[in-house]
């Protein structure tokens, strides 16, 4: 009996060292890049692209979605080792900058039917743009006239409605519910990118030297094979033919 509650307790603390030596992955629960489908398992291009990179390196890991606000602050207390994001990570919490793996783009959304040609973002400033959560903040320093929406769906149906004039967010987080409302897409003129921005693989700075160079290896062979492109086109699906950046990023 006593050889047996130590052979049981022996295999719980290898499960635990195991357990305690995979990679932390953390990804943004923001559809197409993170997000549960509908058999509720994980899934999105940025969840699939960390996972890439560790399998890469030969690593074990467990990935898990989180709200933002929680995912960088676990990335400041370092209780993630591995993480996607578009902003300076390296500067603002002394992460790791392991390579840029994608570009972002902020466009607007407008109706066809309005009386412009864009070349400068100003030219929005009559209409009225939907935006959600507090996003899109170059617009209000800007002065822009700015409507909350609950949800991109609601501004999909209000743009069909005539409710707003255009609606402001990143491609890949409006792609979902532009495939999702197809009423709208007749409607629009081709998106208006009023910022590009990259997004970059970030690693914790506590991790062992020979594991940062072990995912540095690993970001760079799949960055040099295409496979962040490959993944990313998978999920951002946008129905509708994007106008170039004509102007420049602030």
């Amino acid at each position: 009996m006593l050889f047996r509650l130590l052979l049981i307790s022996l295999l719980f603390t290898i499960a635990a060292r195991a357990q305690a030596a995979s990679l932390r992955l953390g990804t943004l629960d923001v559809t197409p890049y993170g997000y549960l489908g509908a058999d509720k398992q994980a899934d999105g291009a940025f969840y699939q692209l960390t996972n890439r990179v560790a399998e890469r390196a030969g690593l074990p890991y467990q990935n898990t979605l989180y709200p933002t606000a929680r995912l960088y602050a676990m990335l400041q207390r370092r209780q993630i080792d591995l993480a996607i994001s578009s902003l300076k990570l390296d500067e603002q919490m002394g992460l790791i900058k392991l390579g840029t793996i994608s570009q972002l783009e902020g466009v607007i959304l407008y109706r066809a039917q309005l009386p412009l040609k864009p070349r400068q973002l100003e030219e929005f400033k009559p209409y009225l743009i939907g935006r959600l959560n507090g996003t899109c903040p170059l617009l209000q320093r800007k002065g822009h006239r700015l409507y909350e929406v609950s949800d991109y769906r609601q501004g999909m149906r209000m743009l069909v409605a005539g409710r707003l004039d255009g609606l402001c967010g990143e491609l890949g987080g409006l792609s979902p519910a532009l495939n999702a409302e197809p009423a709208v897409q007749p409607l629009l003129a081709p998106p208006f990118v009023f910022l590009t921005t990259d997004v970059f693989l970030y690693a914790n700075p506590k991790l062992p030297a020979a594991t940062l160079q072990q995912l540095s290896r690993a970001t760079a062979a799949l960055n040099n094979e295409g496979e962040p492109q490959r993944i990313l086109k998978r999920y951002v699906i946008s129905p509708l033919r994007q106008r170039s950046p004509m102007e420049p990023t602030p």
